[in-house]
């Protein structure tokens, strides 16, 4: 079983607001599933993987609305949390710490903290490197979620890069996925790129 990092000063799960979270404890032994309702089950359980519902984000889906999903992920954590979201290629540790701290896989539960991550990752891609934002739909035939097709794309050609996707792959498979490393690659490549 993997080590869990430490945490670095977020907010407790329990008080995020807008309901999004309800972690249940971790015990030491698995217990067994209970036969009366659980209240932090809701209607969703977890482990279920986004099935492309339509999320409760602060704008609605565009190219033009990325900027401002961003800054909303950076204000559920701004108030009580240690963790500085300053749209710097070092925060995206914080993003993947934050990430972490969803304790069962699947991304259902949490998909408009997971979409909004990943908004804010390409943001900072944006703003440290140049590249913009478009709706990279290259396999439609696939009926994927709309949100899972928002990319950064470099203005050298060198690239386009799935970052909203990724950071639902985040939440779903773990640390193998760190948006962190992924943003390490990318900026390697756009330097390469650039010459």
């Amino acid at each position: 079983m993997s080590q869990r990092p430490a945490k670095i000063g977020i907010t407790p799960i329990e008080r995020i607001p807008m309901g999004l979270f309800n972690r249940r404890k971790k015990s030491p032994e698995p217990t067994p599933p209970a036969a009366e309702p659980q209240p932090w089950k809701e209607e969703i359980p977890w482990g279920t993987q986004y099935g492309g519902r339509e999320l409760g984000l602060p704008a609605p889906l565009a190219v033009e609305s990325a900027p401002v999903i961003a800054e909303w992920f950076v204000g559920i954590f701004a108030e009580d949390s240690d963790v500085d979201l300053d749209f710097s290629l070092r925060s995206l540790a914080d993003v993947d710490s934050i990430l972490t701290h969803f304790e069962e896989r699947g991304s259902e539960r949490t998909a408009e903290v997971t979409a909004a991550s990943g908004f804010y990752a390409g943001e900072v891609l944006v703003r440290t490197l140049g590249l913009h934002w478009v709706l990279a739909n290259d396999f439609p035939e696939l009926n994927v979620p709309e949100v899972l097709n928002y990319a950064v794309v470099s203005p050298h050609g060198s690239g386009t890069y799935n970052i909203v996707n990724k950071a639902f792959k985040r939440v779903e498979n773990g640390d193998e996925d760190s948006i962190a490393f992924f943003a390490r690659a990318i900026v390697a490549q756009e330097n390469a790129a650039r010459g």
